[in-house]
């Protein structure tokens, strides 16, 4: 059987050989205008459509139709083996062909039965295959099933070992890791204290330095001050003598002056008051009896033994 040619266009092509007619001829005995309808079936082995069957089964009525488009039974119905391999087979009689058509109406029901019966079979075995695929395909999707189990069991069990082994070499590494961050502190710890006393050397040296520096500033500015304070000290006093002789007269002169009118003031007032103040004493005297024995005991001495203190 061809690959490319369908079941059906395989059977036709038979049919037509047995006929002994032409493409052509086999066409127009089946009243198919275009002979090239044939020649596509036959040729290329497309499945004649069920226009084109009915025409050949309609002249040529001996063709079996379900062997024709099914593969079921023989070529030629029972009762009408006589093929029409030329145009004097075709001319029969009338009753001839009335018996014909009888016994092809008896072979006909005797196919159908028989037809029936295959139906029925190939149904049961339609059935039987069809138990037996469900259940190869059951069998087989439990197999598959238990192999997809085992080897995702496999898959897990490489994981576990990839991911401990995974595991390992990160620990390793981190190991490894740790101990060269160690290395690297345990240096960078050296290399500053190298750094760090350095830097203090340094520091300690442009101290001292800058120590020194300033204590030669200070002693130079101080005896710069000292110098600048003896020189101040040279020109104040210098003024100072100055200013003192200059004002030593007219302060003489000034005190002179005041002091005879601050003399002269005085003894007026203590003229003045004197007079004031012994006219009301007198006064006071002649009208106090008391006031006049104070007076004439004023002079004499009092004893007075273990005075108390004033607190």
């Amino acid at each position: 059987m061809s690959k490319n040619k369908s079941p059906q266009s395989i059977r036709l092509q038979e049919f037509i050989d047995k006929t002994g007619y032409s493409v052509a001829r086999f066409a127009r005995e089946c009243n198919i205008t275009s002979a090239r309808t044939l020649t596509k079936i036959l040729s290329e082995g497309t499945t004649p459509s069920q226009k084109v069957v009915d025409k050949i089964i309609a002249a040529f009525p001996m063709l079996n139709h379900d062997w024709l488009v099914l593969g079921y039974g023989e070529p030629i119905v029972k009762g009408l083996q006589t093929l029409p391999v030329s145009v004097n087979s075709l001319e029969k009689s009338t009753e001839s062909t009335y018996q014909l058509i009888a016994q092809a109406l008896r072979d006909h029901d005797f196919a159908l039965n028989e037809l029936k019966l295959k139906v029925q079979e190939a149904n049961i075995k339609v059935d039987s295959t069809a138990k037996f695929i469900v259940d190869r395909s059951e069998q087989n999707r439990i197999d598959e099933i238990e192999r997809h189990d085992v080897l995702l069991k496999k898959l897990d069990n490489k994981m576990i070992a990839l991911q401990n082994m995974g595991i390992e070499q990160l620990n390793k590494m981190q190991k490894a890791e740790d101990a060269r961050i160690e290395k690297l502190d345990a240096e960078r710890k050296e290399f500053m204290t190298i750094q760090f006393e350095a830097q203090i050397l340094a520091v300690k040296t442009v101290l001292e330095n800058n120590m020194k520096a300033s204590k030669e500033m200070v002693t130079n500015f101080d005896i710069a001050r000292q110098k600048r304070n003896l020189e101040n000290a040279e020109k104040q006093t210098k003024e100072i003598l100055t200013c003192l002789a200059n004002g030593k007269e007219s302060q003489t002169e000034q005190i002179n002056n005041g002091i005879e009118l601050g003399l002269k003031t005085f003894k007026d007032l203590v003229k003045k008051t004197t007079s004031e103040t012994m006219t009301e004493f007198l006064n006071f005297l002649q009208g106090n009896e008391s006031a006049k024995k104070t007076v004439s005991e004023l002079g004499k001495h009092t004893k007075v033994s273990n005075p108390k203190p004033s607190r």
